[in-house]
């Protein structure tokens, strides 16, 4: 247990998930989990009255602990603005049984565009069953994985393949006279599958359109501290690091430890205020961000010295 822990450190610190044979260390390992291995690890070695070891053990999973509290929390002081566009992600967990309960916490929620995965088997029944629970709302789903629900007007819709199993639905939406590009991503949750290929494509899809205003957003499978998220983190804002305040993971509940939900926002959106819920009928929780175009006082360029 305890090579296992410093191994996975190793990796979590000098390399992260950029070598695939070693990524799984990365993804399986997180702070939390890699304080609690080097806890059980120093318990075992003080049953043996192997006092150093222990010590060292124990204080390695102190010092992870730390890191945990550092890297997983954050804090963001309150927007009294509200924002204008109410966005929901959520993994819903194949609702077979609980469509009327998740049908009311997304209701509750009243978002203007819910974003879904693993949302629904594609039949005509269930396709008209959900356009019954959301009347208002135009609804598009991709063959069960992943499903559109929104009040504004759909311009335009594509399904994009990432690559290792990798979804991508592109969605143009009409936000209050100006286009809106939605990407609602997908990646497999195969730890052993490189993140590298599906990000790579979702980058280059994301490039042309970095002035504009663009969500991206989806069960990303992947932890929001992953190497393969740095280019995206450049140029777009994760909702809930920029105005959220508390544990930025989602998966497992409810006791989470990896962030793999996510909300991203260009720099022509302001994330107003995002929260992260957590509910007994899926073991994801969703992320729930407030946004809004920016106010002229917003965007315009200070005045130039004379």
């Amino acid at each position: 247990m305890a090579v296992t822990a410093l191994l996975a450190a190793a990796v979590r610190i000098a390399l992260r998930d950029r070598v695939d044979v070693l990524a799984v260390l990365f993804y399986a390992f997180p702070p939390a989990v890699l304080s609690c291995a080097f806890l059980a690890a120093g318990l075992g070695f003080l049953a043996r009255r192997r006092r150093l070891f222990a010590a060292l053990s124990l204080a390695a999973a102190v010092a992870c602990a730390f890191w945990w509290r550092s890297n997983a929390f954050v804090s963001n002081p309150p927007d009294a603005r509200s924002g204008n566009l109410r966005v929901l992600q959520w993994n819903v967990s194949h609702p077979e049984e609980r469509w009327g309960e998740v049908a009311a916490r997304i209701r509750a929620l009243a978002p203007d565009v819910a974003l879904l995965a693993e949302a629904w088997e594609e039949t005509p029944v269930v396709d008209a069953l959900w356009r019954r629970l959301f009347p208002g709302y135009e609804i598009r789903d991709a063959g069960g994985r992943v499903a559109l629900l929104t009040r504004l007007p759909i311009r335009g819709a594509e399904r994009i393949p990432l690559g290792s199993r990798g979804l991508c639905m592109r969605y143009l939406l009409d936000f209050r006279g100006r286009p809106l590009h939605v990407f609602q991503a997908d990646l497999s949750s195969s730890p052993l599958r490189s993140r590298r290929p599906p990000l790579d494509r979702l980058r280059k899809l994301l490039e042309p359109l970095s002035e504009e205003p663009v969500l991206v957003a989806g069960d990303f499978n992947t932890p929001a501290d992953s190497i393969f998220l740095d280019p995206l983190r450049a140029r777009f804002s994760n909702a809930f690091e920029a105005a959220g305040n508390g544990c930025v993971a989602t998966w497992p509940s409810p006791f989470p430890v990896l962030s793999l939900d996510q909300v991203w926002a260009s720099r022509a959106l302001v994330v107003r205020r995002c929260e992260i819920g957590a509910s007994l009928l899926s073991d994801h929780r969703w992320v729930f961000a407030e946004l809004s175009l920016p106010a002229e006082s917003e965007t315009k360029e200070p005045p130039r010295a004379r």
